[in-house]
């Protein structure tokens, strides 16, 4: 991931203003390949495959393949790389996780295994029920640019734009533009006609920039499913299942006058402006912190024409969640009064945690698969899956 993808992602975010972006759609309703070794190692192709606890929340009548009760468990170790390029620097980090991507129970109630009576006999030929835990995503990443110069810009100017043409008085102080203003990070351009103006106090960049994001968190889902083998050609199957959502972000940014550029008392114009506070260094931290429960359903058919070949369907119904998200913020501008007092740091931070609630609705998705069995040497499965993310929608 490069900076500039970076600098959308989180300007995105203050332009909104603590609102939701299709961003925080597209995070939730995209999910990873996880679940049980077997599936993982397929690439999640196991549409048509089965007698797997994953098949529970992809293809539930794949439960219905299996031949006695089991319990599955599977941890695993996740590494996640990030690449981050920005101006001169280039940033490589990992982050290393322990999960337990899929944990469930299958309990197998067989009907009758006489194999001269399937053939003879219609019917169901066994149950199976199955609930379990089972991770569609994990968050976790952290992303780094360290030490970069920047001789153009500063986030100062970002937040001045966000000031202009308000008043300091009218200035929300829970904003960003108030927050910056109360903490020096900008100022007003005495004496302007017109609307207000404001400057930042590393108004022509010359500084080195430290951004670091990190992320945290996971999606889940908790499934109860049940699945019937009618004389082993018709397997079915459906689960419903209760999704959770942990996610946070911390957003930490990092200025500083290397070049003791702006720590010099300058009560004339000689920058187009009077420099009030001489500028050390700055930093911001955003905070946002995500909670969400949903509710949805999976429905599943496996036909078996022969032995070895199987054909294999899903309807994965659209998950509806209900959101909680939580944001705070704080600026902390170290500047220099004067010789004799010398470094002193003026922090603004939120009064209060913003919370919002909405209703995020994930798209259906359908999946097709096949398998084909090579005798007793393994098999080989292929899947195609349908989603419409213009369906997913956010709804207060």
């Amino acid at each position: 991931m490069t900076l500039r993808s970076l600098w959308i992602i989180f300007f995105l975010r203050l332009t909104t203003m603590m609102a939701q972006t299709d961003l925080d759609a597209i995070r939730y309703a995209q999910t990873s390949t996880f679940g049980t070794a077997r599936a993982q190692a397929l690439g999640g192709a196991i549409t048509a495959v089965g007698a797997d606890i994953s098949s529970a929340t992809l293809t539930p009548a794949g439960l219905a393949l299996m031949r006695t009760s089991t319990f599955q468990f599977t941890p695993s170790i996740s590494v996640n790389n990030t690449t981050t390029d920005f101006i001169d620097q280039t940033q490589f980090r990992s982050s290393f996780a322990a999960n337990v991507p899929s944990m469930g129970i299958a309990i197998t109630d067989i009907k009758y295994d006489d194999p001269e009576a399937v053939g003879k006999r219609d019917g169901v030929r066994s149950f199976t029920f199955a609930m379990g835990y089972h991770q569609l995503n994990n968050f976790r990443r952290n992303t780094l640019v360290q030490n970069a110069y920047n001789g153009f810009s500063s986030i100062s100017n970002f937040f001045s734009d966000l000031a202009n043409g308000t008043r300091p008085e009218d200035l929300n102080p829970n904003s960003f533009a108030g927050l910056a203003y109360n903490s020096f990070v900008i100022d007003l351009i005495q004496d302007r006609p017109g609307d207000p103006t404001y400057f930042g106090a590393a108004e022509d960049g010359l500084i080195e920039q430290t951004v670091q994001i990190e992320e945290e968190g996971r999606q889940t889902a908790w499934y109860f499913s049940g699945a019937a083998n009618l004389n082993d050609k018709l397997m079915v199957g459906l689960t419903a299942n209760v999704d959770v959502v942990r996610f946070n972000r911390t957003f930490d940014f990092f200025e500083e006058d290397a070049d003791q550029v702006y720590q010099v008392y300058d009560p004339f114009e000689t920058n187009g402006f009077p420099v009030e506070i001489p500028f050390e260094s700055f930093r911001f931290t955003d905070q946002y912190d995500t909670r969400g429960t949903g509710l949805g359903a999976t429905f599943g058919l496996i036909y078996r024409p022969t032995n070895t070949f199987r054909i294999g369907a899903s309807v994965k119904s659209p998950t509806f969640y209900w959101m909680n998200d939580v944001f705070d913020s704080e600026f902390s501008n170290i500047v220099l009064l004067d010789s004799t007092i010398g470094l002193e740091t003026i922090t603004a931070t939120t009064n209060q945690d913003f919370i919002t609630r909405y209703i995020l609705t994930t798209p259906l998705r359908a999946n097709v698969g096949l398998m084909y069995q090579i005798q007793k040497a393994g098999f080989v499965s292929m899947d195609v899956e349908y989603v419409d993310y213009q369906q997913t929608s956010l709804a207060s």
